[in-house]
């Protein structure tokens, strides 16, 4: 994964979070809706249950973009877990959980400016296995 996906991981993860909700929603109003559906007379309800197969369609096209895109974060972990420790702590701190330098400095035990040269050497190290899985 690139380093720009690293850096809008959390954009991405809120993205995928908001899509289930809506999911989550949507699919409770249709069941409850096709439940209803159930109790028409034959042939009043066949637009209707048209129209939900079809809302149903649209579920599954939604669903399999959020698994694309939780593939992708999943990636990015997997990417992190091949850094040292020291990197990897800091750019999951810094991109995952959100946290800015000054509090991923603390966390690890050095000066400021010290864990802003690590974040960039950290950066370097996750663009070199991105372009090693590229030549794979």
């Amino acid at each position: 994964m690139t380093r720009e996906y690293l850096i809008n991981y959390r954009h991405h993860k809120e993205w995928v979070d908001e899509q289930l909700e809506d999911y989550e929603e949507r699919m409770t109003r249709v069941l409850r809706l096709s439940q209803q559906l159930t109790g028409l007379p034959k042939g009043q309800g066949d637009k209707a249950s048209y129209e939900l197969e079809k809302i149903m369609d649209d579920f599954k096209d939604i669903l399999e973009m959020v698994h694309e895109e939780q593939a992708k974060l999943s990636a990015v972990l997997v990417q992190l877990n091949k850094l040292q420790p020291l990197y990897k702590n800091i750019l999951y701190k810094r991109y995952v959980e959100g946290k800015n330098l000054e509090q991923v400095a603390t966390e690890v035990g050095y000066s400021y400016n010290r864990t802003c040269s690590f974040n960039g050497y950290a950066l370097n190290e996750f663009d070199k296995l991105d372009e090693d899985d590229k030549k794979c």
